[in-house]
């Protein structure tokens, strides 16, 4: 109910869609996808902090160190 109120009042794009940003922001960030449990009425979430590759980066260039003469 609490999801259809926020959904309704403009504060959630669609169904679903924070837990593709949420596996997106994992695999770019070279972190294991998140695993998805279902205990009884509740669900668990496991996100681990343990690199599995390198992170994508956006931009190479931002990830240059600056000269020392600016």
């Amino acid at each position: 109910m609490i999801g259809r109120v926020f959904h309704e009042l403009g504060r959630v794009e669609q169904w679903g869609s924070g837990v593709q940003r949420k596996i997106a922001a994992c695999r770019d960030s070279g972190l294991a996808l998140p695993t998805w449990e279902e205990i009884g009425t509740r669900l668990r979430v496991t996100l681990r902090t343990k690199r599995v590759r390198h992170a994508v980066l956006e931009n190479p260039d931002r990830a240059k160190s600056p000269s020392p003469s600016g």
